[in-house]
């Protein structure tokens, strides 16, 4: 038996497994990235990423 959807909201939006890794690999990168990089330019640009990916 397989899950199909991994998560549900309160306003029933649906999420399967595929999106979850999309989503948690975007997060992890840009995780990098920043740790790599401490400098204020990053720093910003993470922060537009993390933004962009809520809507």
């Amino acid at each position: 038996m397989d899950i199909k959807n991994m998560a549900v909201l309160s306003n029933n939006m649906f999420f399967n497994r595929r999106h979850l890794r999309k989503v948690k690999g975007r997060y992890l990168y840009l995780k990098r990235r920043i740790q790599h990089s401490g400098t204020l330019v990053t720093k910003l640009s993470f922060l537009y990423d993390l933004l962009r990916l809520k809507h």
